[in-house]
């Protein structure tokens, strides 16, 4: 179909041909070597897009005409996820009653690390389902990862969000709920406690963004490059509560957590850091332009991704 550049407008000088997902794919788009030059193709492409997208009515005015045309959150989609979180804050007690309790009294685990296993426990476990599910789709079922130009073949105000990815939304919607919960009352109070209810705040953001929106496909690459990460995170804790058992000392268990913070040190720059400026950064502040000139909040949806790069840029010294 053909669209009207024009956000705010008519731009008669940028009508662009979008391909719906009957038209044969076009080449992909090579990932850029060269990082100055990736660079140099975004900031042109933010100069461009800040002329050619001149706020109308205000920024504030324009966002909120916007979010009415082309939001579509829906009732159902916030009791879904409201009853999720109610089922993982059920299942978490449970697992922890029955599996993880009953686990570090059996091992004797010391008395400050058997409070903090539960936990890490608990979010190696999500963590793991959701990373499996999020490669099944992102990887094997549909290939966004692969193929970034794919992220935005298709999308037109209101596309329908297929089931399976679907679910994996309202999953997430429900398990970032539940963790405001989990961090105020099950979790272990700790220095970044009230930094968690930030990540938490930030994640059902812009969740919930890209699913209203219908920028679930990039959401989608984005949640397997940070949860296949968090995998390894909470495993290695889970490794290193297993040190000191009954009173003595394990060094086996250290060390196989060692091994996984190296790793988890790696992944987290490969993923949370170099793929995602391409796949994520790349993709949404470049590539969907050249595909997609229409799509609406360009620039708020790209400030919100720079600044998880920016977050994952900090955290990684303290890695």
């Amino acid at each position: 179909m053909i669209l009207n550049a024009g956000i705010g407008g008519e731009r008669e000088s940028r009508l662009f041909h979008v391909r719906d997902s009957r038209s044969p794919p076009i080449p992909a788009f090579k990932i850029m070597s060269n990082v100055i030059e990736a660079v140099s193709n975004l900031w042109g492409t933010f100069w461009t897009e800040f002329h050619l997208r001149k706020a109308q009515d205000g920024w504030i005015s324009d966002f909120v005409r916007d979010l009415k045309r082309y939001s579509y959150w829906t009732t159902q989609d916030l009791l879904y996820s409201l009853a999720l979180a109610l089922l993982f804050t059920a299942l978490r007690y449970a697992l922890s009653v029955f599996v993880f309790v009953p686990f570090v009294k059996w091992v004797q685990m010391k008395e400050d690390n058997a409070k903090k296993f539960p936990e890490s426990a608990w979010k190696c476990l999500y963590y793991s389902t959701s990373a499996s599910y999020c490669i099944y789709l992102c990887i094997t079922k549909y290939p966004f990862f692969s193929d970034s130009n794919s992220v935005w073949i298709g999308w037109h105000r209101g596309v329908e969000v297929p089931l399976d990815i679907y679910v994996l939304y309202v999953a997430q919607l429900g398990f970032y709920v539940h963790s405001f919960y989990g961090t105020a009352v099950m979790d272990v109070v700790r220095k970044d406690s009230g930094i968690m209810f930030v990540h938490h705040a930030v994640s059902c953001l812009l969740i919930g963004f890209a699913l209203a929106v219908r920028y679930h496909n990039l959401g989608l690459v984005l949640l397997t490059l940070h949860d296949l990460n968090d995998v390894i995170l909470e495993g290695c804790k889970s490794l290193l509560y297993m040190k000191t058992r009954g009173g003595k000392d394990y060094p086996v268990w250290e060390i196989l957590a060692n091994i996984g913070f190296a790793i988890f040190s790696v992944t987290w720059f490969l993923m949370r850091i170099y793929w995602f400026f391409y796949k994520i950064l790349y993709t949404a502040g470049y590539i969907s332009v050249q595909i997609l000139p229409t799509g609406p909040f360009y620039f708020f949806f790209n400030a919100m991704l720079w600044t998880i790069f920016s977050m994952n840029c900090w955290w990684y010294f303290f890695v």
